[in-house]
């Protein structure tokens, strides 16, 4: 998916990777950035859409941009709720190649952070492939834990969580949250 003032889907679900690759080659920059809508839509449109079943999946965004936002009707916050509700971790790749770190690249951060993803600041296009490379490390080594609270109710409110790890010579990396289901 792509976004300028509007997200462009250039391929649907697929494993093919012939497809993957002529989807990418598809998309085009254009005037405006509406990434707060677009991630949103993401999450709505495509990975919260239970028409492909209810399998047991992981579900991540790879989001590459600069962060800044001059089109989005969707806030922020917004955004990250739907990302909660969709269970969807956000990696994000910053464009910003200057030194310094802009207000882009803090909205990066907050979105990846608050869903228990990272951001990643290569410094040129052409090391953005390690970026990748983290990415999918991280992906092949992750964990997934459950547990059921005592007091579990099914009223779709949001509930904080905080993991951490006793040992401090290891980081654990968590999303903030999670929605109850609703009965």
């Amino acid at each position: 998916m792509g976004f300028d003032v509007t997200p462009t889907v250039t391929q649907d679900w697929t494993n093919n990777i012939d497809g993957l690759e002529a989807g990418v080659n598809r998309l085009r920059p254009g005037g405006g950035t509406a990434l707060f809508d677009a991630v949103y839509t993401a999450c709505r449109d495509k990975l919260l859409d239970v028409s492909r079943g209810q399998e047991p999946v992981r579900k991540a965004i790879v989001l590459i941009s600069d962060g800044d936002d001059n089109q989005s009707r969707v806030h922020p916050d917004e955004v990250i709720k739907e990302c909660e509700r969709a269970e969807t971790i956000i990696y994000a790749i910053s464009t910003n190649w200057t030194p310094s770190r802009g207000k882009g690249d803090n909205v990066l951060t907050e979105m990846a952070e608050s869903t228990g993803g990272r951001v990643f600041f290569p410094p040129s296009v052409e090391e953005m492939s390690s970026s990748f490379k983290d990415i999918e490390e991280e992906l092949r080594s992750q964990y997934a834990l459950t547990y059921t609270p005592a007091d579990f109710k099914d009223d779709g409110a949001f509930r904080s969580i905080y993991l951490y790890c006793t040992d401090r010579r290891y980081q654990a990396r968590a999303k903030k949250g999670y929605f109850a289901p609703r009965p």
